[in-house]
């Protein structure tokens, strides 16, 4: 069974985001920033933007993390639909301080913990053990395998 890939379009929601008066400005710094190779100097000077660089950092800053929680969402949505293709019973939570999956083969009773983690932004390879602590938590509770799905 073979299953298209994880896809999310920054574009699309760039555009959607810029039609938002609330999240105009900073879908429109960090396009500037991520697309356009803009310095936030430059950016701060577009017409549409007008702010320093502080707060063009701050708008930035903003709207990737904005960018990583729809990503996130969108990314634990399509691993329990591919683990359910494959006769997995799923529960998302994905809140903080909850497992991202709790995955549990119909045919074999084998039971996984996932920790999901859409990376799309450059980052350390490494990741703090504060990320996937519910996860171990909860996978040491089970005596089920621990998964990091990125």
């Amino acid at each position: 069974m073979i299953s298209a890939p994880f896809s999310f379009n920054i574009g699309q929601v760039l555009e959607k985001y810029q039609k938002d008066r609330a999240w105009r400005k900073a879908a429109r710094a960090y396009y500037l920033y991520r697309f356009g190779k803009m310095t936030q100097e430059q950016i701060g000077r577009d017409p549409h933007i007008k702010d320093t660089q502080g707060h063009v950092s701050d708008k930035v800053s903003k709207m990737r993390g904005e960018l990583s929680r729809l990503a996130g969402q969108h990314y634990e949505a399509w691993k329990a639909e591919q683990l359910r293709k494959r006769g997995y019973e799923v529960k998302a939570d994905g809140k903080v301080g909850k497992p991202s999956l709790v995955a549990k083969s119909e045919q074999t009773g084998e039971v996984r913990v996932y920790s999901s983690k859409c990376l799309e932004f450059t980052r350390k390879i490494m990741l703090p053990i504060k990320e996937i602590r519910p996860e171990l938590h909860v996978a040491l509770g089970l005596k089920a395998k621990l998964v990091l799905s990125v």
